[in-house]
C-alpha cells in the first residue's frame, strides 16, 4: 500500500528551493485539542506548475516514518515545566 502525502507550496518559497536542493523532508502536523503528528520522508514534484495558478508546484512524499508526538499532558511549577 503506497503511503504519501501531497502538498503545494509556492514556487518562490524557500521551502520550494530546499525542497529542490535536498529530497529529505520534515513535517510537522498540529491541531487542536491535542494532536501532533510529524512525517519524514522523500520528496519530489509530480507537477511545476498548477494549471489553476503558475506560481505553486505540486510535491509529493513518499513517507518513511510516520510518528505520533502528542504529549498527554503538561503541568507547570515555579517555571519549570514536566511532561506527565
Amino acid at each position: 500500500m503506497p503511503r504519501w502525502l501531497r502538498l503545494v507550496s509556492w514556487r518562490g518559497h524557500d521551502t520550494y528551493a530546499n525542497l529542490c536542493c535536498d529530497d529529505r523532508v520534515m513535517i510537522s502536523l498540529l491541531a487542536r485539542p491535542n494532536i501532533a503528528v510529524s512525517v519524514r520522508g522523500r520528496a519530489r514534484v509530480v507537477r511545476e506548475r498548477m494549471n489553476a495558478d503558475e506560481n505553486y508546484a505540486v510535491e509529493e512524499i513518499d513517507v518513511e516514518e510516520l510518528k505520533k508526538d502528542m504529549v498527554r499532558s503538561v503541568s507547570s511549577k515555579a517555571g519549570l515545566c514536566s511532561l506527565l
